[in-house]
């Protein structure tokens, strides 16, 4: 704990290429009083263009530090500039805040509060509802199906709470907005920077679960993010490239022995399948780097993606296998 007896917390926001996206979430930060706490801002900007930089440092409200990276670093690299510095200056926990989410009032001082009454908790997360209808819920927990290689995710928060009564030791929590307990964070390691971006919340959830520490949700937070609902059409080419990639190295890095067999073959014809919705739907960018995220996978590739990469013909010919024959094959 801070010297001063309060809390120390730090709040990491990630910016690239998205200033007024940024702003507003800082604005929405901002009215919230935090009277038990010392709270420090900190926006890191991922290598943005020079233009969207420019907009960022003119909006920048008074007392929030920023932080200038020369090249995007991904989701991990960027928070862990400023985990490091926490952990250096012996803050107490850092609050990673996706840059378009809204934050409802009083969230982080019920985040801070849960945290305080749950010594063994190393990740809370808010409820987190959908940017757009605040009646759509789109996390309140989430553990890992093993047998079934898949991430539970239910939208019904009674139903996260029964899994968190019978199994705690499961739940991991989304990488939107979780407070995370250093302390947690110096023993297990910080976010994995191999990652990049995606998947290395489902890493450090398992990572905290497996060091001793507990990953749970605090009903009475809440936190408003942007909803995509048309992944294949919203999302961008690198998006399915890492999905991709990272789904070998946290499956094979993570799933325990009884669960392995046949895992490199699911997961592969898994991205055959989304390849070939992708080039149906007419995404043949999307679709190859798909299809090169599913080889750099396969060789245990890691880091940015490879988006200049051309997919090897032997796995642009597997993709166009009917869907038939590939289903069975991924489950």
């Amino acid at each position: 704990m801070a010297s001063d007896n309060l809390p120390h917390v730090v709040v990491s926001v990630l910016n690239w290429n998205a200033a007024s996206t940024t702003l507003s979430c800082l604005r929405s930060l901002l009215r919230q009083a935090q009277p038990d706490m010392r709270v420090e801002l900190v926006v890191v900007d991922n290598g943005s263009a020079e233009a969207d930089l420019d907009v960022l440092r003119a909006g920048l409200p008074s007392g929030v530090r920023l932080l200038r990276l020369d090249h995007n670093t991904g989701f991990a690299g960027g928070h862990n500039v400023v985990i490091r510095d926490a952990l250096s200056r012996n803050a107490d926990f850092i609050w990673l805040l996706n840059n378009d989410t809204q934050v409802a009032d009083s969230a982080l001082a019920r985040l801070v509060d849960f945290m305080q009454r749950h010594p063994r908790c190393g990740c809370v997360s808010p409820v987190i509802h959908a940017l757009h209808d605040d009646r759509l819920v789109d996390f309140c927990g989430a553990w890992h199906d093993w047998a079934a290689l898949e991430s539970r995710r239910p939208s019904d928060p009674a139903i996260a709470r029964r899994m968190e009564q019978t199994a705690p030791e499961q739940m991991w929590n989304h990488g939107t907005a979780p407070l995370l307990r250093l302390r947690a964070l110096a023993a297990v390691g910080m976010l994995d920077e191999r990652y990049f971006a995606y998947y290395e919340d489902d890493d450090l959830g398992v990572r905290l679960s497996r060091g001793g520490w507990m990953s749970q949700v605090c009903h009475e937070a809440n936190v408003r993010h942007e909803r995509r609902t048309a992944i294949l059409a919203e999302r961008p080419a690198y998006y399915f490239h890492l999905m991709a990639r990272n789904a070998f190295l946290f499956w094979e890095g993570h799933t325990l022995a009884p669960h392995r067999r046949g895992l490199r073959r699911r997961l592969l014809c898994r991205a055959l399948i989304e390849a070939a919705k992708l080039r149906e739907r007419g995404y043949g960018d999307k679709a190859s780097a798909c299809l090169t995220g599913a080889v750099d996978g396969l060789a245990g590739r890691s880091g940015p993606p490879r988006l200049d990469a051309t997919p090897p013909a032997w796995i642009t010919l597997a993709a166009r296998a009917p869907y038939r024959l590939l289903k069975p094959l991924a489950d």
